[in-house]
């Protein structure tokens, strides 16, 4: 099952490396991996690991040094979805287009072609293919922010 992990970070280069052996330890497969620094440092990851295993890895991952927060995006199926995942071009194009059709959306994070998005629900179940990059919708499972927003990096 995948799940879209986003970790703030300390700028500690050594806490990507920790990070890095947390997933190689769990055996979690890394689809895409990105990262952009801050403030606040930010690792996303779209990550394939059973959905048994994600309560534990979450909890890991919070108590690793130098992780200031952990949050989880599951895969949404329905086209409703208030959050998107853009696996785009590393030239941004496709997030210019989609902010482009879809005005009132947002640019939650991102880097390297990877973006979290947050769409109007009417814009959620009107995209097309015309985006020219792959659109993941998202529902947030968990998170250690008790705030509804997630602060993020620039975009």
């Amino acid at each position: 099952m995948k799940w879209l992990v986003r970790l703030e970070i300390d700028d500690d280069p050594i806490v990507p490396c920790r990070l890095m052996n947390v997933f190689r330890r769990k055996g979690l497969k890394i689809v895409t991996l990105t990262m952009s620094a801050g403030p606040p440092f930010t690792v996303l990851a779209l990550v394939d690991t059973p959905e048994s295993d994600i309560d534990h890895l979450f909890h890991i991952l919070r108590q690793t040094g130098g992780v200031r927060h952990v949050t989880y995006y599951l895969p949404q199926a329905g086209a409703q979805a208030p959050l998107m995942f853009l696996d785009s071009e590393t030239d941004g194009s496709g997030v210019a287009r989609l902010l482009q059709a879809f005005p009132e959306a947002r640019v939650i994070c991102g880097s390297s072609g990877k973006y979290v998005l947050e769409l109007p629900r009417a814009a959620s179940g009107s995209l097309s293919d015309g985006v020219g990059a792959a659109l993941l919708p998202l529902a947030r499972v968990r998170s250690t922010r008790a705030d509804a927003e997630v602060a993020c990096g620039p975009a």
